[in-house]
Formats: C-alpha cells, structure tokens, sequence
C-alpha cells in the first residue's frame, strides 16, 4: 500500500532511479509491485501528493510497473515500418492494464472461478491486493472441513465459505475488514450453491453480495432454487441492493439456447441488469461468456469488465460501485529501539533499584506492580518504544522478480489467445 511513504529501514534500500541510498531523514516512497523505493525528488513528486499518499490505503506503482512488456521481437523486427498495409499500429504488445481493474473510487467487486483455492492462494492474494478488490467472490473452491479458515487468511480480509468436498464445487467470499458485513444465512437454500453477505456503507441502503456456482450438469431445479433466494432477500431486505456474481455456465454470447434463456428469464422477473459483456472462458477454438455479473441499479456502477489473469481457465470479472472508500485502521508494530542501547549502563541503573519493597509487598499483585513498574521505566529509558507503519505480509517466495514475471506472463497469454 501507498502507506509505505513512511522512514524508510536504512541505506540498504537504493533508489530505483539515482541508485543512491533512501535513508531514514529523506522522503522515500516504495512501489506496491517490485517492492522498490524511490527519493520523491527523482519521480517528480511534489509534497502535497506524498503528504495524500502517506494518509491514505491506495497503492502505489512506479512507471516502470506500469509500462506495458515488449517483446524482443519488438525491438528486433526487421520490419523497416511499425505499420501495416491497413494502417493500423503493428506493435507486438499487449498492455499490462488488460490484467488490471482500472483504477475507479468506489467499492470493487470481483469473481474468479478459481478452481481450487488452497493451491492458488498466494496468486489471488496478489491478485486482490494489487486491484484494490473490495469484495472477492470466488466459485469452484474444492474445499471441505479439513481446511480450516486460517489456511485461507488473507490480510485484510474476513472469509465466508460454503463447501462441497476437495474435488469439485464450492463458494466463497472475501469481504474487506474496513467495511461492516454479516453473512446472510437467510438467503441459503439446500441443494444451491449459493452464498450471500451483506455490506453496510454510510448513508447507503445495505449492500448484498452474491457468489453463485451453478454446475455445467446442473438440472432446471437450479433456477426454482435462485429464485427461492433471491425471494428470500425482496420480501427480507425490499430497500437492499443487490450484487449477484459467479460462474453460471451459461453462455450468453447464445442468447437463444434454452439455459441463456432460462436465466435471462429469472433475473428479469427481478429486474437484474448483466454488467458483463467480453468472453470470460477463451480457448484456442472457442470463447464463452459464462462468468456473470447481475446489479439491481445501474445508476450506482461506476465501472466493470473482465481481467485476464492466468490463475485459472476463466479470466475474472469485476464491477465498481459508487461509493466513499473506508479503510480500516492504520496498521503499526511497536517494539523496543536497541541502537543505542549500552548493556553496561542498562545493568548499571537496574542494580541501583531499591527492591526492598517488592519483599515486603502485601500481596502478589502488589509486588508485580512494583516490579513492572521499575523494571519498564528502566527498560524505557535504555530501549525506548517506536512505532513503526507495516505492509501486509507477502509470501516468501513471491520476490518481487517473480511478480514481474507473473505480468510477462499474463501479457503473454493476452498475446496468444489474441493470435490464436
């Protein structure tokens, strides 16, 4: 997160630009992305933006995060003009901002049919992470009891799951912990996977977020059962706003085959408007539209589309939501500053304690007090408190060389399935 704008640890952090030390009395700022830091002078960064910067919870990327990859075969084309016969550029590029959510004030929802989330944990904590996603919905988690929610903790995040078994199915939320949430159980119905919270924002009616999973086998019942739910919530919450999100496995690029119209069917008797209009499933000889994003009111979307990430065959869909960003708390670690600590002088001061009336103490908690008491003021005195501005923790194995290559490779993808 941007936050990082505060001292930075020393001279071993050079500059990515002069290649001269941040240290501890300059203003430095580190990218979110390659985990690099910069002197602010040498990004042209005047004070009130850093100033913006050091109060907020939005990330940060240097420019050369955010340049698209070139090719080799870019550079090395021996094509005397970057135009072809019909006029139009022939870079051999795709922009890194496909991969993505456009940068948009609000609350970000997304889905991603992950398949299988434990393996994949990692990817799409940097996935959220670096795309501001609010809400994650995520279908086909293969989980069951014997993974429990502290192997799936994301920084950040408070978990709502609804599992099938290890081999297949399941559904699951990710709700950030700036906002106030509660599972909606209400709204569940035997046999569907299907799982429901509910967001409160500021002067806004609640929010309900859907993560829906309906099997490619799935029998017509699949639809009775959504609208039992989605009844549920009219009748429950009439003045809700509804977000629905999931793999629905039905293609809506054909309009006209029966589960297309089936579904249309259903979220037009609840007047449910479809956000999503790119194929969210491409293979080599097909692409489907399967991934969906259903809203109750237009007005409030401010943005949505489709990121082409490489954690699973689906790429994910995403949607903003007007709405005043809330970030939870600040997050700090105290602990004791040992650069000047002389252990001589510390051992010096404590032997100069009079400790007579911890003997004499007429009780336990008495004599504690006493101790704590002597021992802290000494112990600050030597060692003093500071507090220092954290970042979430990244896996240990997620450098920040493999995270520019985690873009190369997306860029790479876009490309092939662009090319065929």
């Amino acid at each position: 997160m941007s936050g990082d704008v505060a001292q930075n640890p020393g001279p071993k952090d050079p500059c990515g630009m002069c290649s001269k030390s941040v240290r501890n009395n300059q203003k430095g700022i580190c990218c979110d992305l390659c985990d690099k830091w910069f002197h602010i002078k040498c990004i042209d960064m005047d004070h009130q933006s850093y100033c913006n910067l050091a109060n907020s919870h939005e990330y940060w990327y240097c420019n050369q995060c955010l340049l698209p990859y070139f090719s080799d075969s870019f550079f090395n084309s021996s094509h005397d003009s970057t135009m072809d016969s019909s006029g139009e550029d022939n870079v051999d590029v795709c922009p890194s901002s496909c991969h993505m959510v456009p940068p948009t004030k609000g609350l970000t929802m997304g889905h991603l049919n992950i398949c299988s989330l434990y393996n994949k944990l990692d990817q799409l904590r940097v996935l959220m992470t670096s795309n501001n996603i609010d809400v994650m919905t995520l279908s086909e988690t293969h989980l069951d009891d014997t993974i429990s929610d502290a192997e799936l903790h994301i920084a950040g995040y408070y978990l709502y799951r609804l599992d099938r078994n290890r081999s297949g199915g399941g559904v699951a939320i990710y709700v950030s912990e700036a906002f106030t949430h509660s599972r909606r159980s209400d709204l569940q119905q035997p046999g569907l996977e299907a799982l429901f919270c509910q967001i409160n924002l500021p002067c806004t009616k609640p929010i309900i977020a859907g993560s829906v999973y309906r099997p490619p086998s799935a029998p017509v019942e699949f639809y009775t059962l959504l609208d039992n739910s989605l009844e549920t919530l009219s009748l429950t919450s009439p003045n809700s706003e509804l977000y629905l999100l999931g793999d629905f496995n039905v293609d809506l690029t054909q309009p006209r085959k029966p589960p297309s119209k089936a579904l249309t069917n259903l979220t037009e008797k609840y007047q449910l408007r479809q956000l999503i209009n790119e194929p969210t499933r491409v293979h080599q000889y097909s692409s489907t539209l399967i991934d969906h994003i259903y809203c109750s009111d237009m007005h409030y979307v401010n943005t949505s589309g489709v990121v082409q990430c490489t954690i699973s065959d689906h790429y994910a869909v995403f949607c903003t939501r007007k709405a005043a960003r809330r970030h939870s708390g600040v997050k700090y670690v105290s602990s004791r500053k040992f650069t000047k600590f002389d252990e001589q002088n510390y051992l010096a001061d404590l032997s100069e304690i009079d400790w007579s009336p911890l003997y004499h103490a007429d009780s336990v908690d008495d004599a504690w007090t006493f101790f704590k008491s002597s021992f802290t003021t000494v112990s600050d005195l030597h060692a003093p408190f500071i507090t220092k501005r954290t970042r979430d923790k990244q896996p240990e194995w997620l450098s920040p060389n493999i995270r520019k290559q985690m873009l190369v490779r997306n860029d790479l993808k876009a490309k092939a399935r662009k090319t065929g």
